[in-house]
């Protein structure tokens, strides 16, 4: 048998937000800090000096992150007498500025800002902003701390989300949100992009590999509007990275057990008025291989039983397993792939208007059970030659005023996916469906 899923999406989303005292400050990521001081610059010394609890609220978020890096080096100066003048205002101003510079060289992240979407509060007379409670995520130093090379691997480590490994026969990952299911409950985004499968929307985390996040957002239970309706149990928001940097780059590349190949590239430029970005994943493995420890079956042989695969690896097999046993586990190859790019415009009034591109490529299998049950059966034969995704979007940050920006995204989204159904282990023959009263036909390999 052979089957076929496609998706294509097209959206458009564009949002509004004001706060009565500033609508610039909105998570904590260095960039953003830049950007909110970078605008208050730009006021008269009496109107920077009239927003001090927002001067107070970004050197608040400068010192949480400092004193949670304290191998940075970085000091800041003590704060100046309050309430702040047109002088110190402009002068605190100054300082905040250098010293988010440092940050940001040492930020190894990188967020794209536009696809961040955080639940927010506001409290105190500054009306700013601080993220949910409700909210976790990993940046990009915890999930290479975690040896995480795909996103369920990452998303594992996060308390309150439980990653079901091999969620029912087709090899792939489901995510719960304290009970509720990435299938239609928690949905799942690209840089604010909604992802969905056609036939039954759950999204295989293991193939979206994590050398390009900067960030991996998840909100357990709340969730921001703006992201749309089926959150139920909250929502995954996976944030790419962006150049912010004249020149930067990133590259690895390594092996590991079963013939597997993991390397990575990323490129990318921040000038004036413009920014531009490349990236190349590809992470490949031939089988999985098991444990010296791994339990063969045991194997009668002339009134003697042996154990071991010393006693299998002749091509025997044993009971109802329809494979030889070897020393790895079957039909467990995979490999995936991703390239994409980006391009950004700066206009000096300010904002940013991105439009980005990720052509993603993946091949798995689903591996046969491999135990000691005698009287298991074997019924699903099955390969995926690709499992492809193409995501097309446009993101804008425009400013309106002082106190206001206007924000939209547009995305098209394309999703192709193939599984062949065999009827036997040696994967090289299959039943063509046959309509009711008529004899199936079997054939010979696929076309």
């Amino acid at each position: 048998m052979f089957c076929t899923k496609q998706l294509l999406s097209f959206g458009l989303c564009a949002s509004m937000a004001a706060t009565a005292a500033t609508a610039f400050a909105q998570t904590e990521h260095p960039q953003t800090w830049a950007q909110d001081i970078a605008y208050l610059q730009q006021l008269t010394p009496a109107d920077a000096a009239a927003q001090q609890g927002s001067i107070l609220q970004i050197r608040s978020e400068v010192s949480l992150w400092i004193t949670s890096h304290p191998g940075s080096k970085i000091q800041l100066a003590p704060l100046r007498a309050l309430p702040l003048t047109a002088v110190q205002a402009s002068a605190e101003l100054g300082e905040l500025q250098k010293v988010v510079a440092a940050i940001v060289e040492q930020d190894p992240s990188h967020p794209f800002h536009l696809g961040v979407t955080e639940v927010e509060v506001s409290a105190g007379l500054s009306g700013l902003s601080t993220t949910s409670p409700t909210a976790v995520s990993l940046d990009q130093e915890e999930i290479q701390a975690h040896d995480a090379t795909n996103v369920a691997k990452a998303v594992d480590w996060l308390p309150g989300v439980e990653v079901q490994h091999l969620a029912g026969n087709r090899n792939e990952t489901a995510l719960y949100i304290r009970g509720f299911s990435s299938k239609g409950q928690v949905p799942i985004y690209l840089d604010g992009i909604p992802m969905y499968v056609p036939y039954d929307g759950y999204i295989d985390l293991n193939r979206f590999l994590t050398s390009d996040y900067s960030e991996i957002q998840i909100s357990r239970g709340f969730s921001s509007p703006l992201l749309g309706p089926n959150a139920l149990g909250g929502t995954v928001n996976l944030v790419t990275r962006e150049p912010l940097k004249k020149f930067e780059g990133d590259l690895a590349i390594g092996t590991f057990s079963g013939n597997g190949l993991l390397s990575s590239l990323r490129v990318g430029t921040r000038q004036t008025r413009f920014l531009a970005q490349g990236t190349l994943d590809w992470l490949q493995n031939d089988y999985v291989p098991l444990s010296g420890n791994f339990l063969y079956p045991t194997y009668t042989s002339g009134g003697s039983v042996i154990e071991g695969y010393s006693a299998l690896n002749s091509g025997n097999t044993y009971g109802n397993v329809p494979y030889p046993y070897t020393d790895h586990e079957n039909n467990s190859y995979t490999r995936d792939e991703k390239w994409g790019g980006r391009i950004g415009w700066l206009p000096k009034q300010g904002g940013e208007y991105v439009f980005s591109y990720i052509n993603q490529k993946g091949q798995k299998s689903d591996p046969l059970y491999q135990g000691r049950n005698s009287g298991a059966s074997f019924n699903s034969f099955w390969k995926w030659p690709y499992w492809n995704k193409n995501s097309y979007y446009f993101l804008s940050d425009t400013p309106l005023r002082k106190q206001s920006s206007i924000k939209f995204r547009v995305y098209y989204d394309q999703f192709r996916n193939s599984i062949d159904m065999y009827d036997n282990s040696q994967y090289n023959s299959f039943t063509a469906y046959a309509p009711s009263g008529k004899s199936p036909q079997v054939k010979n390999g696929l076309c």
